[in-house]
Protein backbone atom coordinates (compact mmCIF):
# COMPACT_ATOMS: atom_id res chain seq x y z
CA UNK A 1 0.00 0.00 0.00
CA UNK A 2 1.30 3.45 -0.92
CA UNK A 3 1.00 6.15 1.71
CA UNK A 4 -0.39 9.35 0.24
CA UNK A 5 0.12 11.49 3.30
CA UNK A 6 3.45 13.09 4.04
CA UNK A 7 4.39 13.29 7.68
CA UNK A 8 4.84 16.75 9.07
CA UNK A 9 8.35 17.64 10.10
CA UNK A 10 9.29 19.63 13.17
CA UNK A 11 11.12 22.95 12.99
CA UNK A 12 12.22 25.42 15.65
CA UNK A 13 11.46 29.12 15.24
CA UNK A 14 13.80 31.47 17.09
CA UNK A 15 13.37 35.25 17.30
CA UNK A 16 16.45 37.40 16.83
CA UNK A 17 16.04 40.75 18.55
CA UNK A 18 17.88 43.79 19.81
CA UNK A 19 17.31 44.19 23.51
CA UNK A 20 18.13 47.18 25.65
CA UNK A 21 20.49 46.26 28.49
CA UNK A 22 20.47 47.76 31.98
CA UNK A 23 23.16 50.20 30.82
CA UNK A 24 21.12 51.46 27.86
CA UNK A 25 23.10 49.63 25.20
CA UNK A 26 21.45 47.33 22.71
CA UNK A 27 22.57 43.72 22.48
CA UNK A 28 21.46 41.02 20.09
CA UNK A 29 19.56 38.17 21.72
CA UNK A 30 17.85 35.01 20.54
CA UNK A 31 14.48 34.25 22.07
CA UNK A 32 11.89 31.59 21.82
CA UNK A 33 12.09 28.15 20.47
CA UNK A 34 8.54 27.83 19.15
CA UNK A 35 7.87 24.53 17.39
CA UNK A 36 6.50 24.67 13.85
CA UNK A 37 4.92 21.63 12.21
CA UNK A 38 5.01 21.58 8.40
CA UNK A 39 5.22 19.13 5.53
CA UNK A 40 7.87 21.08 3.62
CA UNK A 41 10.67 23.52 4.33
CA UNK A 42 8.84 26.15 2.29
CA UNK A 43 5.64 25.87 4.35
CA UNK A 44 7.66 26.00 7.57
CA UNK A 45 9.41 29.13 6.29
CA UNK A 46 6.10 30.85 5.54
CA UNK A 47 4.78 30.03 9.01
CA UNK A 48 8.00 31.40 10.51
CA UNK A 49 7.82 34.52 8.35
CA UNK A 50 4.23 35.18 9.43
CA UNK A 51 5.29 34.80 13.05
CA UNK A 52 8.19 37.23 12.53
CA UNK A 53 5.99 39.84 10.84
CA UNK A 54 3.49 39.54 13.73
CA UNK A 55 6.36 40.22 16.16
CA UNK A 56 7.36 43.29 14.13
CA UNK A 57 3.74 44.54 14.08
CA UNK A 58 3.39 44.03 17.82
CA UNK A 59 6.63 45.95 18.42
CA UNK A 60 5.49 48.85 16.23
CA UNK A 61 2.09 49.03 17.90
CA UNK A 62 3.60 48.95 21.39
CA UNK A 63 6.12 51.61 20.44
CA UNK A 64 3.28 53.89 19.27
CA UNK A 65 1.50 53.38 22.59
CA UNK A 66 4.43 53.49 25.00
CA UNK A 67 6.99 55.49 22.99
CA UNK A 68 9.65 53.10 24.27
CA UNK A 69 10.05 49.36 23.90
CA UNK A 70 12.66 47.16 25.51
CA UNK A 71 13.06 44.67 22.62
CA UNK A 72 13.00 45.11 18.83
CA UNK A 73 12.70 42.09 16.48
CA UNK A 74 15.33 42.12 13.72
CA UNK A 75 15.10 38.63 12.22
CA UNK A 76 14.54 34.95 12.87
CA UNK A 77 16.10 31.53 12.57
CA UNK A 78 14.30 28.46 11.33
CA UNK A 79 16.03 25.29 12.46
CA UNK A 80 15.31 22.02 10.72
CA UNK A 81 15.37 18.65 12.48
CA UNK A 82 19.17 18.52 12.11
CA UNK A 83 19.49 21.88 13.89
CA UNK A 84 20.54 23.75 10.73
CA UNK A 85 19.26 27.28 10.21
CA UNK A 86 17.47 27.10 6.87
CA UNK A 87 15.80 30.54 6.93
CA UNK A 88 18.30 32.21 4.60
CA UNK A 89 18.60 29.29 2.19
CA UNK A 90 14.88 28.74 1.49
CA UNK A 91 13.91 29.75 -2.03
CA UNK A 92 10.71 29.10 -3.93
CA UNK A 93 8.64 30.59 -6.75
CA UNK A 94 7.26 34.06 -5.96
CA UNK A 95 8.92 34.12 -2.53
CA UNK A 96 9.41 37.91 -2.48
CA UNK A 97 5.87 38.61 -3.69
CA UNK A 98 4.42 36.28 -1.05
CA UNK A 99 6.55 37.93 1.65
CA UNK A 100 5.36 41.39 0.57
CA UNK A 101 1.73 40.25 0.62
CA UNK A 102 2.14 38.82 4.14
CA UNK A 103 3.91 41.97 5.31
CA UNK A 104 1.19 44.26 3.91
CA UNK A 105 -1.67 42.18 5.32
CA UNK A 106 -0.17 42.15 8.82
CA UNK A 107 0.91 45.81 8.69
CA UNK A 108 -2.65 46.84 7.79
CA UNK A 109 -4.25 44.75 10.54
CA UNK A 110 -5.81 46.37 13.61
CA UNK A 111 -3.32 47.48 16.27
CA UNK A 112 -2.51 44.97 19.02
CA UNK A 113 -2.97 47.44 21.86
CA UNK A 114 -4.99 50.50 22.63
CA UNK A 115 -4.02 53.73 24.32
CA UNK A 116 -5.19 54.06 27.90
CA UNK A 117 -6.16 57.60 28.91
Amino acid sequence: MITLFKRKKLYQYIDIAEERSLYGQYVMVEKGGKTIHAKTDEKAYLKAYINYRMEVKMHQDLFKLLERVHTRPIGFKLLNQSGENIAASIDFTNKEAIERAIEEKIANAKPFGRKIN
